[in-house]
């Protein structure tokens, strides 16, 4: 009986041990499926993402407003301090936009595109683990991209709506008809070298040849930038085509 009573409690404790060590896995895998995916249920994600698509098209706009007001392609201001990284950095500053010297060339002031900076949607915050350059969720950056079949051979201007958890960065492209063999696909990363400052170089970052063909001919899309940890999803809408 001695015997059987300390078999019994060793089975006992392979027991404990095996759940705690299953606890620790579903932690550790928790933590990395965050930063990709939220708590929110599908239809809450179609809302988000419905409500990110309506605000790029309002941006987009606003853009084309100024260029119709006579303001030059390369006077645009997206000047703010709503969009911040993590560690607080404003991703947007007056300093980025030189060429714009009066509020008639600015997206965000009244005498100019007449819209208000605002975060689209509540996104949630970012993952603890994120490194603090990461853009809060949501936050908008003006990027020059050559789209392949968009435009000219020129970049276009790009809104980019950064840290887009997965499961909305996916509604995003369902709402948008996209038939991607991977949803979200994967291409190259916009940079800070990409970013908008008033000119559009001709060494900008180009979407839709190589492994990031499934890009070509689109003005709207979300997707994951490769090379970045953790993953990152962005979803970008053309403003206007050069």
């Amino acid at each position: 009986m001695p015997n059987e009573k300390s078999q019994r409690g060793g089975v006992i404790v392979y027991v404990f041990i095996g759940i705690a060590l299953f606890g620790a896995l579903m932690f550790l895998f928790s933590r990395g499926a965050s930063q990709n995916s939220t708590s929110f249920t599908k239809q809450q994600s179609t809302i988000k993402a419905q409500a990110i698509i309506a605000y790029a098209d309002v941006v987009a706009q606003a853009a084309n407003k100024l260029i119709t007001n006579g303001i030059s392609e390369n006077d645009i201001s997206f000047e703010t301090d709503l969009f911040k990284t993590a560690d607080g950095t404003v991703m947007n500053p007056s300093s980025q936009f030189p060429n714009c010297t009066n509020e008639k060339c600015k997206i965000f002031s009244r005498s100019g595109g007449a819209i208000a900076a605002q975060f689209p949607t509540d996104l949630g915050p970012l993952d603890p683990a994120s490194p603090s350059s990461f853009p809060l969720r949501g936050g908008m950056i003006a990027h020059t991209v050559n789209i392949v079949d968009v435009g000219t051979s020129l970049p276009e201007l790009v809104l980019s709506f950064q840290t887009i958890p997965k499961d909305v960065c996916i509604q995003i492209n369902e709402l948008l008809d996209h038939q991607f063999t991977t949803n979200p696909p994967t291409g190259d990363a916009a940079t800070v070298s990409d970013q908008y400052t008033g000119a559009f170089p001709i060494g900008a970052i180009t979407l839709g040849d190589g492994n990031d063909a499934w890009a070509s001919g689109k003005t709207s899309y979300c997707y994951q930038f490769t090379g970045i940890t953790p993953n990152m999803y962005v979803y970008q809408k053309v403003a206007f085509a050069r």
